[in-house]
C-alpha cells in the first residue's frame, strides 16, 4: 500500500507540474535580461497550460485568460506570475530550440519506467510499441524562415510549412498514449537541402534508442 501511495505521489499532477517547471527553469534564456516584460518560464508554463486545457489555439486560450478567474487558475495551478499576451507568447516561443525540451520527455519517461507503469504497455515481454507519424502545424505562402519546408506549385507559387514527426508509445488495449520527444522535419541550411520524413525518422529512432535502449520496463 505504501509503495502504491509513493507511485501516485511521484506521478501526481503536482509532482509532474513541478518537474516540468524545473526543466523550463533550466532552459537558457537567449534574450537580453533586464529588458524582458515576461519571463521565459511564464511563457513556457502558459504554453503548457494551453495544451493541458486543450484549447484549440493560443488566441482562444488568451481570450479565456483575460477573465480574472482563469488568470487566478493559471497562477495557482501553473505558477505563472505574469501572463504574456498572445503576440509575446508566440514571439518568445519561436526563439526556443525544440531540442531543449528533450530532458523533460526523458524525465517523464523515466518516472513511468521506474514505477512500472510501462509494463502495462508492453506488447511483448520487455517490448514497447512506438508509433510515429508526421503532422504539419504551420503553412503560409508569404511568411517563412530558413527552416521552412517548401513546395513549389505549377503556378509558380511556393507554400512554406513546418512539419514535425511525432511518436507515441501505444497499446491496443489502452486509450491513453505516451508521447515521446518529437523530431522536427526542417531545413537546416536554408533552401540548399530539403528535409523529409524518412530522414527525420532516422534521427528520431536514433535519439529514441539512445534514451531508452537496454532498459528494463
Amino acid at each position: 500500500m505504501a509503495s502504491l501511495s509513493q507511485q501516485k505521489k511521484h506521478l501526481s499532477f503536482s509532482a509532474l507540474k513541478q518537474a516540468i517547471s524545473l526543466h523550463f527553469h533550466a532552459i537558457k534564456d537567449s534574450r537580453v535580461q533586464g529588458k524582458c516584460d515576461y519571463s521565459q518560464h511564464d511563457v513556457l508554463m502558459s504554453a503548457f497550460a494551453c495544451m493541458y486545457f486543450q484549447d484549440p489555439s493560443l488566441s482562444e486560450f488568451q481570450k479565456q485568460m483575460e477573465e480574472e478567474q482563469n488568470q487566478n487558475n493559471l497562477r495557482t495551478l501553473f505558477n505563472v506570475e505574469k501572463i504574456p499576451k498572445n503576440s509575446q507568447l508566440r514571439d518568445i516561443l519561436d526563439l526556443i530550440p525544440s531540442k531543449t525540451f528533450a530532458p523533460a520527455f526523458k524525465d517523464l519517461f523515466e518516472r513511468l519506467r521506474r514505477h512500472k507503469h510501462l509494463e502495462e504497455y508492453a506488447i511483448l515481454p520487455n517490448t514497447l510499441l512506438c508509433v510515429i507519424d508526421g503532422t504539419q502545424y504551420y503553412s503560409s505562402k508569404q511568411i517563412h524562415c530558413d527552416c521552412c519546408l517548401h513546395k513549389e506549385h505549377r503556378t509558380g507559387e511556393i507554400t512554406y510549412s513546418h512539419v514535425v514527426l511525432q511518436g507515441a508509445i501505444m497499446h491496443p488495449d489502452k486509450k491513453q498514449v505516451l508521447p515521446v520527444m518529437p523530431e522536427a522535419i526542417q531545413n537546416t541550411d536554408g533552401t540548399k537541402k530539403q528535409d523529409c520524413e524518412s530522414n527525420a525518422a532516422k534521427r528520431f529512432i536514433a535519439n529514441l534508442k539512445k534514451h531508452i535502449q537496454d532498459k528494463d520496463l
